[in-house]
Order: structure tokens, then sequence, then C-alpha cells
């Protein structure tokens, strides 16, 4: 609950701070990242769960079904960049942004495809508390992350793009070595 509070808060912070145009904009971004993280990155989540909660049954660990996740969640990422840079006329003109921002969209895609990783990992090991305290975290370390862009006056929607970013890599970052695969 701590963490969607959070959430509310900083995406109300995004809206105070951006005019209706930029809101807009930032919001059809993040569709092309939730269209593109449903498809690369969380539809490997059911079967990488399902697949690591068998061989944790069966040998103790789960290192062959981490190691493919690591596989499928780097090709999942080389797709999304490959992606954008093939259809990035098309993506700017869809979110109305210069097609310099696509290039922190791509960073948010990765820090939200990072976090989503930890989290799943998580729910594989089948330690549920720990995956929500990935999205409490991540949801906190955005909120602080959007205050000190906003109190600098660096706050613009490549900023917001990167504050995904960071958030999901410190996140990753405090709470990977919480991870024993074996």
């Amino acid at each position: 609950i701590l963490g969607q509070f959070f959430g509310l808060i900083t995406t109300l912070i995004f809206a105070k701070f951006l005019n209706p145009s930029g809101f807009g904009s930032y919001s059809l971004s993040l569709m092309i990242i939730a269209i593109f993280s449903a498809l690369l990155i969380n539809s490997s989540q059911t079967p990488f769960i399902i697949h690591a909660n068998q061989e944790k049954n069966k040998t103790g660990k789960i290192n062959k079904s981490f190691s493919t996740q690591i596989i499928f969640f780097s090709i999942s990422l080389f797709l999304f960049i490959l992606i954008v840079f093939l259809f990035n006329e098309q993506m700017s003109n869809f979110a109305n942004i210069e097609k310099i921002t696509l290039i922190f969209l791509i960073f948010a895609f990765i820090g939200i495809s990072v976090s989503s990783l930890l989290s799943n990992i998580f729910l594989a090991l089948d330690r549920k508390n720990e995956s929500a305290i990935v999205n409490m975290v991540n949801s906190i370390l955005m909120f602080f992350l959007v205050l000190i862009f906003y109190y600098t006056n660096v706050l613009s929607l490549k900023s917001l793009f990167l504050v995904y970013f960071i958030a999901g890599v410190l996140t990753f970052s405090i709470l990977f070595k919480k991870i024993d695969t074996k």
C-alpha cells in the first residue's frame, strides 16, 4: 500500500509539473512501455515462476530457470531497443515527443524491466513479501528522485524517464543481494 501511495503522489507531481500536452506525451510514452513490457517482459513471468518452483522443489535451487530468465530478459531488451530504432518516427509521432526523448524512453523501459525482473525472481522463489518490497522501494525511490529533480529545476519529460531507470537500477542494486538462487 505504501508503494502505491508513493506511486500516486509521484503521478500527481508529474501532472502538476507537466502541462496538459506534456502529460499527454508522458502518458502515451508510458503506454508504449506498457505494451512492450506486456509483450516482451511480462509474457515470460508465469512460465518462469512455474518452472522455477518446479525446479526448486526438485533440486532445491533455480539456477537453470534463473539463467533462462536472464537470457529472455536480455533478448527482450535488445528487441525493444531494435523496435525503437526501427520505428522511431512512428513512436515519436504517436507520443508527440522528440526523437531524442526516445533514448530516455529506452532507459525508462530498462528501469521498469529490471524492477519487474527482480520482483519475478522473488515470486519464483516463493518470497511474495520481498516481491512486494521491490515495488515499494521502487516507488519510494521514484518519489524522492522526482522531488530532487523538481527542487533542482531539472524536471523534464526526459528526466522523468530517467527517474524510472535510476529507481529501477537502484532497487535492483539494493535488493539483489537478498536473492539466493541455490
